[in-house]
Order: C-alpha cells, then structure tokens, then sequence
C-alpha cells in the first residue's frame, strides 16, 4: 500500500466532493419531488418519521462503522496493498455477527413495529400513524442490505478504493429517484419505502461485483504479525458497538428534534427536515469526504509514529472549514427565503411553509460550522482509537438537546429546535477539544487564525453583495434553479476574489488538488 501524503489527502477529497456533490443533488432532487408531490401533509411527515432509523443505519453502514474496521483491516493486506485470503476471513467472520444480531433486530421490530410507530409518531395525528406503520414495515427488511453494503464499504475503504464506495452510494438515490417516478403516481408515499429498499441493493451489488471481480483473495500476507480473523473480528465488533452508541446520538437526537416538532402543528416536521438537508449539503460534501479520506492516513500516520503528517492533515482540515464551510454557513442564512421560495414554493408547498422552513434554516446556520470542525475532530479521535469518549460525549448531548428544546421551541417554534442543534454540535466540538489534549491543537493550527480572518472578511463582503440583489427571481419564476443558481454564483465569485486579493492559500491548494498527480 503506498505511503499516504498530504497531496494524497488533498486530491482524494477533491474527488470525492465532486461525486458527494452529484449524490447530494439527487438527495435535493428528491426532496423536491416530495415537495411538489406531497408537500408538507399527512403522507410526507408520516415517512419522514419512519425514515429517520432505517436513513441513519444506512448512514452508519456508510461511513460510522469506517473507525472500528478500517485500522483492523489494513493489518491483512499485502504489501502491495492487495487484499489476502485472511481480509476476506476478516470482513466475513464480522459480517456473519452483525447479520446474526441484525436477524434479532428484525424479529423484533416486526413483532413491535406498532408500539415502535406510535414512539417514533408520538404527538402526531391518528392519520398520519395509519400512514406510517405500512411504510414502517417495507423499510424493516433494508437493515439486512444496508449491513452487507456497509461491510463492502468497509472493504474498499481499506483498500484505499474511496472514490468506488462513493460511486455505488450514488447508485442509491439514483434508483431510490427512479422508483418515485415509476411507481408514485399509482403507490403514492409506498413508492418511497420500496424505492430506498432497491436504492440500498443497488449499492451493495455494485460493491459486491466489484469486490469479487477486482479483488479476489490472493496468498501474498505483509510481513507483520496479526492476529487470527475470527479474534479480529470479535475486536471490531465491540468497536462498532461503542461507535454505535456515539452515532446513536445523533438518531436520538433527530428524532427528538422530529417528535418535539410535531407538537408544533402540521407541516413542522417536514420543514425541519427541508431545512435541515441544506445543512448536510455543504457539511456533508466537504467533510463526509475529508473524513473518510483523513481517517486511514491518520491511522497509518499514528500506527507509524509520523506526528508531522498528523498535524499537516489536521491543519488542512481546520483551514478548509474556514474556507468553505463558513462562507457556506453565511450564504444560507442570506439566501435562505430565497432559497426554499425558488425551489419549493409550488404545488402543495404554500407560502407559509416557505417562512417557517427558511427560519429554521438560518437557525441551522451556525451548525454547518460546528458540524464541520466535529467531523474533523471524531476523525482523530476515532483514528487514535479513543471511540469510548465519542460515545461518552454523544450521549450526553442528548440530555442537552432535550433541554435546549423543550426552552426554546415555546419561544421560536422549529427554529428554537434548530437553534438547539447548532448550540449543542458546537459544544460537542469544545467538549472533545477539553478531554483530548491531543486535539486541542486543532484551535491552534499554524495559519488558522489568519485563514479564519480572510474568510470572515470574504463572508462580510459576499453578504453585502447577495443583499443588494433583487427579491424576485431575476430570470423569471419559471428558472427557478437557474435564479439560485446565479445568485450562488455571484455570492461565491465575490468571495473568491476577496481570497485571491488577500493572497490566501487556499485558492492554490484547490488548484494544485484538481491539477497535480497524487503523491
């Protein structure tokens, strides 16, 4: 396997921003369909309560049980980084596990699933739990395939093939969006239960034929001694259990934020959920990637004693949260009524869900900021093995974001929730910048303090620019995407030039990212 370089870091992540970016716009696709189609009546808010389980396993699968397998798996690749017959044994003794404790999982989700509805529901009209529980039960059986997807995940990440994973998670939307089309004229919101179910196969067998065809079992072992498969896989297990725990936080701590909502009266929840998939869009394409991308090079750079490299990938990390994640953060809370009146308002979606989903987005704002920085810090933490305080830190979050609503929502309605969100992830990222000394050097990273500085200055002058554009569409009601696009396009050229008359470095490491070889 070749030594990882902060080049290699750079381009990897450039890639894979470019295909989370056409994944994300599937993702925005889709929810416009959902918009348009159902707008923010009983049939939505009933699947978007019953989604939010099976969405985030298949999020964990994707990319939250990366820290338990991935440092244990590279132990059984070659020196050439081919995959031996003990890295086949290895992912295969684990996935037997997870399937065995994903059966019992299923049996009694079956068997429980009304009380899970009515938990997962609660406060919410008797229509919308007689919608839920038939969408509840076709979405139960995709815990199987969203495990054998995330073991194949596990696989090439290990073997440093990130931008194929990102590939076949773009195979997901892809049929979950064609399934709408075909089938939600005749099956309604069912389509979207089956259409997530065939999205997740789609992954997976993408995954699967690559991996059987590309990457079959060779003899070839590295020279280091490692323990048997079987004893490995049982190490992993307990890691993923712990990382799991961590990740639980966040499916509480969205459900709470979905079921505090719904006492707030119809179209509360599905707003939320508008307003936060603006929020994962610039966090997730920028730091999904970063992340998946720092975790083995960290881990190889620790395992390797390398403490240069380290502190090299986790400076570049802090600077493009500075770069790209503040000006992102900015951006939204201008153009937010723009934003969801250009792409939303039609059909079923009425003014007054345009108002309530902008406002909770601009309270959103500030947590694409803090989510960036969290991703940046759990990837160390997480590369240095440390999942226990992940976990420990997840948890208590929940008790937090729990209190932080039941304050705010009486006062600001959704957006008190949102409020809450983006209060409790920043106190997430000083909380694990105070137990890890190791990262508190994150907060004071060679160059921050000056990249934070041009980025402030290049946010001030963008806002002042998108503010002096018109209200209405510019290019008509009809070109509402071209409108929003446009006025992202003016919003990020002032920006950029600000940067580049700053002489910021920024600009250069995303041109020598796009146009050198990796290292």
């Amino acid at each position: 396997m070749s030594k990882p370089t902060i080049h290699r870091v750079k381009r990897n992540t450039f890639l894979l921003s470019l295909i989370f970016a056409a994944t994300t716009l599937l993702h925005l696709a889709r929810d416009l369909w959902f918009a348009g189609r159902f707008g923010t009546g009983d049939a939505i808010e009933a699947f978007e309560l019953v989604f939010v389980l099976p969405n985030l396993l298949a999020r964990f699968a994707g990319g939250g049980m990366l820290p338990a397998i991935v440092p244990r798996a590279t132990e059984y690749l070659g020196a050439s980084g081919a995959a031996s017959r003990d890295f086949w044994r290895f992912h295969r003794s684990l996935l037997l596990r997870l399937l065995a404790i994903a059966s019992v999982l299923v049996v009694i989700l079956e068997f429980a699933a009304p009380s899970v509805v009515r938990l997962l529901a609660h406060g919410s009209k008797q229509s919308v739990l007689s919608d839920a529980l038939p969408l509840f039960r076709v979405l139960i059986p995709s815990v199987f395939i969203t495990l054998l997807s995330g073991i194949c995940i596990a696989m090439v990440h290990a073997l440093q093939r990130y931008t194929l994973s990102s590939l076949a998670g773009l195979a997901a939307p892809a049929v979950f969006l064609a399934m709408l089309f075909l089938f939600s004229p005749g099956q309604g919101i069912q389509a979207a239960s089956w259409g997530f179910v065939a999205g997740q196969g789609a992954a997976a067998l993408v995954l699967i034929v690559y991996l059987v065809t590309v990457h079959r079992p060779r003899a070839e072992l590295s020279a280091a001694p490692v323990r048997p498969p079987r004893e490995m896989a049982g190490e992993s297990l307990g890691a993923i259990g712990l990382v799991l725990l961590g990740w639980f936080s966040g499916i509480a701590n969205l459900q709470i934020d979905l079921s505090m909502a719904s006492t707030l009266g119809e179209g509360s929840v599905p707003s939320l959920r508008y307003a936060f998939r603006w929020v994962q869009l610039p966090a997730g394409l920028f730091f999904s990637t970063v992340g998946v991308v720092m975790l083995p090079t960290l881990s190889r750079a620790i395992g390797d004693g390398d403490s240069e490299l380290v502190a090299r990938t986790l400076r570049y990390a802090c600077r493009v949260v500075a770069a790209v994640l503040l000006p992102a953060a900015v951006g939204a809370a201008v153009l937010a009524p723009t934003l969801i009146a250009l792409l939303y308002e039609r059909g079923a979606f009425a003014p007054a869900d345009t108002l309530r989903t902008a406002t909770a987005l601009r309270a959103y704002a500030p947590a694409i900021v803090a989510f960036g920085y969290l991703n940046v810090a759990l990837s160390a933490l997480h590369a240095h093995r440390q999942q226990r305080t992940a976990a420990i830190i997840g948890v208590a979050s929940i008790v937090l974001n729990a209190t932080l609503n039941a304050l705010l929502m009486s006062r600001y309605q959704t957006a008190g929730i949102a409020m809450s969100s983006s209060i409790v992830t920043t106190l997430n990222v000083v909380a694990v910048a105070l137990l890890r000394p190791e990262l508190r050097g994150l907060f004071r990273a060679r160059g921050l303090g000056s990249s934070l500085v041009r980025a402030c200055i290049g946010c001030a002058v963008m806002a002042f620019v998108l503010v002096l554009l018109p209200r209405e569409a510019m290019l008509g009601k009809s070109w509402g995407v071209g409108d929003l696009l446009l006025r992202v396009a003016v919003g990020t050229l002032s920006y950029a030039a600000i940067l580049w008359a700053l002489r910021g470095g920024e600009l250069r490491e995303l041109q020598d990212a796009i146009l050198k070889r990796s290292g």
